[in-house]
């Protein structure tokens, strides 16, 4: 986002199985924000899965850029490459994940601003048939098939953020939204 500030404009990268793409919107927001475009996104292949990562700023993009600086940091290169792995196991590391990019947004606080973001993930294990995905907040998800696009997460109970107070992971259970394949099949 820090990069793509003009109306209209999208910045995208793709390589041959997977793309990303970013925009400030066509038009100027109705509310007060902090930095023109303070969200931030993800796309990352391996030998053996895909993740995608969007992270809708509040306040700045100080903390989607934090959450997602620390999701490629600590988590991608053993996501996509790493082993196999049951869903519910799978279900724990995505939590657990959430629990460590909500304490990298609070790293990123400054006394004077306090900035939040909401968060999507997905990763796709196609040798696996697995599909794990997760959100705090609006932020969306959808899956596109050749017969369908569709959103594959309830909309949340209630609004949360990263950064808005400390979790742990039993908390955070009860304020994200979670999916595993749950029985459906993806062509991915």
């Amino acid at each position: 986002g820090r990069a793509h500030l003009a109306f209209g404009e999208v910045g995208e990268l793709r390589d041959a199985n997977l793309g990303v793409a970013i925009s400030r919107g066509g038009a100027a927001k109705p509310y007060a924000h902090t930095d023109p475009n303070e969200d931030a996104v993800l796309a990352a292949s391996g030998s053996r899965g895909f993740l995608v990562a969007a992270a809708d700023g509040h306040w700045g993009l100080r903390a989607s850029e934090a959450a997602i600086e620390r999701l490629h940091d600590a988590f991608v290169s053993d996501w996509v490459d790493g082993p196999v792995r049951s869903a519910d196991r799978w279900y724990q590391a995505v939590l657990h994940a959430l629990v460590a990019l909500n304490d990298a947004v609070f790293a990123a606080h400054a006394e004077d601003v306090k900035p939040r973001t909401t968060f999507a993930i997905a990763l796709a294990r196609p040798g696996e048939d697995l599909l794990v995905a997760a959100s705090i907040g609006d932020t969306h998800l959808f899956v596109a098939t050749p017969g369908a696009v569709r959103e594959i997460l309830p909309k949340p109970r209630k609004f949360n953020v990263l950064g808005q107070e400390r979790w742990s992971a039993s908390k955070l259970e009860q304020i994200a939204r979670f999916r595993e394949n749950g029985g459906e099949t993806y062509r991915l």
